[in-house]
């Protein structure tokens, strides 16, 4: 036998020179009885036979190698040859290939600081009756004025604003004013269809407008009423590529221009418990936009409340503090020198216990067992009268016969994770720790076990200076 997949030696050879040719003919399927006689020297070692089939199968690879490396220079010169003889013109397509070298490291830049970015899309969703877009008002008021948080804080800058909803003499102008707006800052976004007759603005086709209409006043941020009314009804806003192909545009424009752009999106009527999921339409919504501030109404609250969180935010930090605010009613004059009741935004909270992301997902009380609450005040009691831990055992031990000792042990680990019951130890339980809470601005949250700091009014509890100081303010 040879070493060779068990093939039957040649019966006639003269030496073992061309053994590795025999053998790989035979691994092939050749016909063994038609080739050569060929066989070994029978002092041969099939261990060198094996290297020398080695050998031979790297010179077969480097052939192999060698062949590839020349196709690929004779396909790059036919490359060439072509590009030389038919130059590509400017609606010929090519990959254009840069290193990452090439490009300047730049820093964020913030409309609203640490909320809003500039040359990026923020969506800005939220159920109906919530006052999103009096909240868009108070933001087009304050880059008006130069008093919104960021990048332009202290410059007034305009605002261009696209809104097909609600009407700008009845509603949005007034709230402008009620908002405090400089209204030679605030621009209503048409597009002249033919000379004497404007329309809505329509994405993707009206983006190169739109970029050079913002560098013209040097605009801040594009706020859209609703953000869905300006893409061309012909885009099915369901599906996440037609969707894409408006967004996509619509952020190189932004960052042409070096503006934000705020768009307002409405909750679906679903009962989503994902804060990005519930927004109507497609996912790629929430997926092109880089911020993502949600709005929405604590029912809680003892007066009207809307919570307002960041709920998305690739380029900064997602842990922001909560805020909250109201919706006064306000007076302005109108032209013709009557009155108009219009309403306001007023800020109620800047560090609010509840975010948009808890109110979509309300914790479940969970119903206590009878056996649940036995098995509380028997701890209780044992370890006040003992002064010592409960064991597992004195706990199946009292109560064996009305559970298993498996589900005893369930119940334990239960209302230890809960904070029912007190784990000190494997197997050791004692009473449950007394109930400690954040004497901050946050309204009392509950602190656990050995936390002391509290992320929601960013107040540490380990020294008396009281709360970090914000970096928003109430406006």
């Amino acid at each position: 036998m040879t070493p060779f997949d068990g093939a039957p030696w040649p019966v006639e050879a003269p030496d073992f020179v061309d053994f590795p040719r025999w053998a790989n003919g035979h691994a092939a399927g050749a016909d063994v009885e038609q080739a050569p006689p060929i066989m070994p020297d029978p002092g041969v070692d099939p261990a060198e036979v094996r290297a020398a089939k080695a050998r031979a199968d790297r010179v077969k690879l480097t052939e192999q190698q060698a062949e590839y490396e020349r196709a690929k220079r004779a396909a790059r010169r036919q490359v060439e040859a072509e590009e030389q003889a038919n130059p590509p013109d400017a609606e010929h397509r090519r990959i254009r290939l840069t290193k990452a070298s090439e490009f300047t490291i730049k820093a964020v830049r913030w409309l609203w600081d640490g909320r809003m970015p500039i040359g990026e899309i923020t969506l800005l969703p939220g159920r109906e009756g919530v006052g999103k877009s009096t909240f868009l008002a108070w933001k087009a008021a304050q880059v008006t004025k130069g008093g919104l948080p960021g990048e332009w804080y202290g410059t007034p800058k305009a605002v261009l604003y696209a809104a097909t909803e609600d009407s700008w003499e009845h509603t949005i102008a007034p709230r402008m004013l009620a908002a405090g707006a400089d209204m030679d800052l605030v621009f209503r976004v048409d597009v002249q269809i033919f000379e004497g007759r404007f329309g809505k603005l329509s994405l993707p086709v009206d983006v190169d407008l739109l970029r050079r209409a913002a560098l013209d006043v040097e605009a801040a941020v594009l706020m859209c009423d609703p953000v869905i009314s300006i893409v061309d009804e012909r885009i099915n806003t369901f599906k996440a590529q037609e969707l894409r192909s408006a967004l996509e545009p619509l952020r190189t424009a932004a960052e042409g221009a070096q503006m934000a752009v705020a768009g307002l999106v409405h909750f679906n009527k679903g009962k989503d418990t994902d804060v990005l999921t519930a927004v109507s339409g497609s996912r790629a919504w929430a997926e092109v936009a880089r911020a993502v501030v949600a709005i929405a109404r604590d029912p809680d609250a003892e007066e009207y409340t809307c919570v307002v969180s960041q709920v998305k935010n690739n380029l900064g930090r997602s842990d922001l503090p909560h805020l909250a605010y109201t919706i006064a009613s306000d007076s302005v004059e109108t032209s013709d020198g009557g009155s108009t009741s219009v309403g306001r935004l007023r800020w109620t909270s800047d560090a609010y216990a509840k975010g948009v992301e808890e109110l979509f997902n309300p914790p479940k009380e969970r119903k206590r067992s009878d056996l649940a609450t036995e098995v509380i005040d028997f701890v209780t009691e044992a370890e006040s009268e003992t002064g010592r831990a409960v064991t597992t055992g004195d706990v199946i031990k009292r109560f064996g016969g009305k559970a298993s000792e498996a589900n005893l042990k369930q119940i334990m680990s239960r209302l230890a994770r809960e904070g029912a019951l007190r784990k000190v130890g494997h197997g050791l339980y004692g009473a449950p720790e007394a109930v400690r809470k954040c004497p901050g601005a946050c309204g009392g949250r509950e602190l656990k076990g050995s936390e002391n700091f509290c992320g929601t009014c960013r107040r540490s509890l380990d020294r008396d200076s009281g709360p970090e100081p914000s970096q928003y303010t109430l406006y």
